[in-house]
């Protein structure tokens, strides 16, 4: 019996059903609850765990959202952005929702009880926009400043609704606050069964969302490029934290999705945007009679004389219009002279001009998708100082974001492998790649194609740019670029517990404070874990990492750690995860 039938068949004797919402009607698109702070900024995110603390701690009853936004540390914030969030990131619990439409039209009377600090209205909001019937009432604990948990907040609805007990069934996922608080006021309850919860946003994401879905080509964007993006966005952010006075330019128009998904994550970061390519380029350089930078802009295929006057934005001599020429293996000397008798590109000045108010520095980023950077080196040219160039590729540090669906071990290749796949790489071009180099390039890249064929890909624009034979110590030069762009962030203990706060949903500070919570405690545990794994460290240097504790702490977290390891799959499987992503940002 799938879940809506077994709702309706608990549901069959009894007059009234009440419903949790968080969980049970509504689902968010986020592993934990807090996991929707984090996504409205980092620094949101701390101010906003500590202002519901404080918030709490100057009650004795149920907060409410404005109470909380009362607080000082919440100044600069608007509750109106949460509740937008809020009702941005909520998707109906398919079951529940199929179950509720048609207890509806049985005639049962529908409710919701909700320990919750956000308004009924908003509530309310969310029901609908999931497509949730209208219900006869709704009861929120900080409207009567009474919780479930306690009892308190079913009395307070049977009193209300002049419903009794028995007549009345209560659904809901929490065994502590739905089952046993309704057990205080006598009502029965169902425990909603319930699966284990997503790994990460984007798990959440996907499993909200996915179902929803018409076509294979939703499906296919919910299930493999959003959680794509999403990481890849979350590696550019993590490179320029490291170089705060770089800005992000996302070259158009492979990039304009992307910058999109970067702004959804981080909206309050100014990022540019260039409209510019290859071939939007070659007038300046046709103009300023730079011939090297020209050939190097064009496309590597056979073009006619019409056909590179037309990429350059000029006319061809008539003359010349159907001559031939081989782009792969030039004639550098015919195409000089060819590009002698081209006009004076109109669109030149306009290129310079457009680039001249684009802002741009030496060391600014250039997100690309993965190529050689050809387009990067023409920039660099033009402008006359150095950019630095990020490019989505088939990269392991996106692997643990896709752990969760279809995952092809792909081993690095060998040695004759990676020969082959230069030796391909420079024919398709038509580079004249001498063999010493190339061995020399298979020796120090290993573990990445894309690499491999991006350092050709440099060496044939440096060489179409220069027109100078591929030398040793160009290829030098064009593994060091692509090195460069993979230098590692340094593994501090800071980032590993903010690595572990994101993930469990809590705060640096909670991990290195005073309180103990199970949730808080078990992240402080594998925090410290995490830590010993990774940097090797004392248990006494991690005592005082960790606020000063003792050795005894330290060691018993460690044994409760390796315990969950070995006995629970999937807390090995987040740990794991966790440690992996750490890595994979640094190396």
């Amino acid at each position: 019996m799938n879940l809506t039938k077994q709702i309706c068949h608990k549901a069959a004797h009894f007059d009234a059903v009440a419903f949790d919402v968080f969980d049970t009607l509504i689902k968010r698109d986020v592993a934990v609850p807090t996991g929707l702070f984090r996504l409205m900024g980092d620094d949101f995110y701390a101010a906003r765990i500590r202002a519901e603390r404080e918030a709490r701690a100057a009650q004795s009853r149920e907060v409410t959202l404005a109470e909380i936004y009362a607080r000082p540390c919440l100044a600069r914030y608007d509750a109106a952005a949460e509740c937008a969030a809020e009702l941005a990131a909520c998707a109906a619990n398919r079951p529940v929702l199929d179950a509720v439409q048609t207890l509806k039209k049985q005639g049962k009377k529908l409710y919701y009880i909700s320990d919750m600090y956000l308004p009924q209205t908003q509530i309310d909001a969310m029901l609908r926009r999931c497509g949730y019937p209208c219900f006869d009432g709704g009861f929120v604990s900080c409207t009567y400043g009474v919780q479930k948990r306690s009892g308190r907040l079913f009395k307070r609805f049977l009193q209300e609704t002049g419903l009794t007990a028995k007549q009345l069934l209560f659904i809901g996922d929490s065994w502590r606050a739905d089952v046993a608080g309704a057990a205080l006021a006598s009502i029965t309850a169902w425990h909603l069964p319930t699966p284990p919860a997503p790994a990460d946003d984007a798990a959440a994401f996907v499993e909200n969302r996915l179902p929803q879905q018409r076509s294979d080509g939703e499906s296919l964007g919910f299930s493999v490029l959003g959680p794509l993006a999403a990481a890849f966005c979350q590696w550019l952010h993590a490179r320029r934290a490291a170089r705060p006075e770089a800005r992000l330019y996302f070259l158009a128009r492979d990039m304009y999705l992307m910058r999109d998904v970067y702004h959804t994550l981080y909206p309050q970061e100014e990022t540019g945007y260039l409209q510019v390519s290859r071939r939007s380029l070659a007038p300046a350089f046709l103009a300023a009679g730079d011939w090297a930078t020209v050939l190097a802009a064009l496309p590597r295929q056979t073009l006619t004389g019409a056909q590179i006057a037309e990429y350059c934005g000029t006319t061809c001599p008539p003359e010349l219009a159907d001559r031939q020429f081989d782009l792969k293996r030039p004639d550098r000397e015919a195409l000089h002279a060819f590009f002698r008798q081209l006009p004076r590109p109109d669109a030149a000045d306009a290129v310079t001009a457009y680039l001249s108010a684009q802002g741009i520095c030496p060391g600014d980023f250039l997100v690309d998708i993965g190529s050689g950077g050809t387009t990067q080196l023409l920039l660099e040219r033009l402008l006359q100082f150095p950019l630095h160039g990020l490019q989505l590729s088939a990269d392991d540090r996106l692997r643990t974001r896709f752990e969760w669906g279809l995952l092809v071990d792909v081993q690095p290749p060998d040695f004759e492998t990676r020969m082959a796949i230069i030796s391909r790489k420079a024919d398709s071009l038509g580079l004249d790649l001498p063999e010493d180099v190339a061995a020399f390039i298979a020796g120090k890249l290993k573990d990445n194609v894309r690499q491999l064929e991006g350092v050709v890909k440099r060496l044939d624009a440096h060489a179409n740019l220069t027109g100078a034979p591929i030398t040793m110590l160009l290829a030098e030069n064009a593994i060091q670029d692509i090195m460069t762009e993979q230098t590692p962030l340094p593994v501090t203990v800071d980032r590993i517990i903010d690595e572990v706060a994101r993930t469990y949903g809590v705060t640096a500070e909670d991990i290195r404070g005073q309180r103990r919570s199970n949730q808080i405690s078990t992240a402080r545990q594998v925090a410290m874990y995490v830590v010993r794994e990774i940097t090797g460290m004392t248990q006494l240097e991690i005592g005082q990492e960790f606020g000063g504790r003792d050795h005894s702490t330290v060691v018993y977290a460690l044994q409760q750690v390796t315990k969950a390891i070995q006995t629970d799959p999937r807390k090995k499987e987040v740990i794991e995860d966790i440690i992996k992503n750490i890595r994979n940002l640094n190396g």
